[in-house]
C-alpha cells in the first residue's frame, strides 16, 4: 500500500507540474487535428499505463 501510495503521488506531482507547460506549447505551436493527435496520444498512453498496472495488481 506505501509502494502504491507513493507512486500516485509521484504520478500526481509530475503531472501537476508539467502539464500545464505541455498544454500550453501544443497548443501554441500545433493546429487543432495535431493538437487532438496529442491528446489522443496522451490518453492512449495513460490507458496503457493504467491496463499494465491493472494486470500486474491481479497477478497477470
Amino acid at each position: 500500500m506505501g509502494r502504491a501510495s507513493a507512486l500516485a503521488s509521484l504520478a500526481w506531482n509530475l503531472g501537476t507540474a508539467s502539464g500545464p507547460p505541455l498544454g500550453l506549447f501544443v497548443v501554441t505551436h500545433l493546429t487543432a487535428p495535431g493538437s487532438w493527435a496529442v491528446l489522443a496520444a496522451g490518453a492512449a498512453a495513460a490507458f496503457g499505463v493504467a491496463a499494465a498496472a491493472h494486470r500486474v495488481g491481479r497477478g497477470g
